[in-house]
């Protein structure tokens, strides 16, 4: 078992259950709006929903700038192999995903609110794209970054880590001078740590090694409940963002160490890959499914019991009815499924 195999098995373990955090993260915040912001429902919230899964994205910029740095360094014919591929697996499936998703919900409110369809064309609004493909953001962002790694690999070379505590540094102390492309000071710190690990052949087990998961699970517990408590105060940002480097290290450790495992018991069957498979349909569909659901049950919470139950149940809810969905589009349409999954 190599190490590059180790790694491969733990980026394709991680798949899936990130992209249940996701669908987490963008659940609305019914449980605060109906309850107190101290209330249970409340705290359930902030866990699932804002600590947990903000760790989510930057750690997906990190493994995809470790595998575009994977074979080393640039030439051109390899940056525009790799370019070539990231117009197939980001940018088609981008321009198709956003075209779908904006139809299915000029159709939604044509069926539900009786505006006609080319009213609502016409009048569609950013907090309308929002409600149905806010997740869509991040295959932008990412091949911007497929489109500055010329750029971010001699940045690393010229200035080797310090290029990385510059960016760190910016990211963490809110820097970035700049009211537009508020994301990129993370995407392109954590896409650039990535980056830094494939140049310098670095790989996930060797930096973050199973025996190092009590100590990232610690500071990572200690800097949620922090951010928790303070909440509204000057130095939340700062606890948060600690939590989302020492979360990312404890889920790359518990990766690790699962991933091991895995590797022992292949002969086993496993819905594993089949999952893997499904996550970028998942990803792509969350947003329409978790809010017509949250149509359907948010009426009938009552009490802090039923709200925290109905919680996890929507995200349930969307999940399968993805993967139910995934299956059906595999089997029926499978030629463009896979054009629209990006050649996964």
């Amino acid at each position: 078992m190599t190490l590059n195999n180790l790694q491969s098995e733990i980026i394709t373990s991680l798949r899936f259950p990130l992209i249940v955090g996701i669908v987490f993260a963008h659940i609305s915040s019914f449980p605060v709006t109906l309850t107190s912001t101290m209330s249970s429902p409340a705290t359930v919230y902030f866990i699932f929903s804002k600590f947990l899964p903000h760790t989510i994205m930057p750690l997906f910029f990190f493994i995809s700038g470790l595998l575009f740095f994977s074979q080393g360094p640039l030439t051109r014919n390899i940056y525009k192999r790799k370019l070539t591929s990231r117009v197939h697996s980001l940018l088609i499936p981008y321009i198709a995903w956003n075209i779908i998703l904006i139809g299915i919900y000029c159709i939604e409110t044509y069926l539900y609110a009786s505006r006609s369809f080319i009213y609502t064309i016409k009048n569609f609004s950013s907090t309308d794209y929002y409600r149905v493909a806010c997740q869509m953001w991040f295959l932008r962002d990412l091949f911007f970054m497929i489109l500055l790694t010329p750029f971010i690999e001699k940045a690393i070379h010229g200035l080797k880590h310090y290029w990385i505590i510059l960016l760190a540094i910016v990211w963490y102390f809110s820097l970035w001078p700049f009211k537009w492309a508020v994301h990129f000071p993370e995407v392109i710190f954590f896409f650039s740590c990535g980056a830094y690990f494939g140049l310098n052949k670095l790989t996930i087990p060797t930096i973050f090694s199973p025996k190092y998961t009590f100590f990232f699970f610690i500071a990572y517990i200690a800097f949620g409940i922090t951010a928790f408590y303070s909440q509204g105060m000057s130095c939340h940002s700062y606890f948060y963002r600690a939590g989302i480097i020492s979360g990312e290290a404890f889920i790359l450790c518990v990766a690790g160490f699962l991933a091991q495992k895995n590797l022992k018991n292949k002969k086993k069957p496993s819905l594993k890959p089949f999952l893997a498979e499904a996550s970028f349909f998942i990803f792509v569909m969350h947003v329409v499914l978790l809010h017509d659901f949250e149509r359907i049950f948010r009426s009938a919470t009552h009490n802090e019991v039923e709200i925290i139950w109905i919680y996890f149940l929507i995200p349930l809810l969307t999940v399968l009815s993805s993967l139910l969905l995934y299956s059906f589009c595999r089997k029926v349409f499978p030629r463009t499924t896979k054009l629209l999954m990006g050649n996964r």
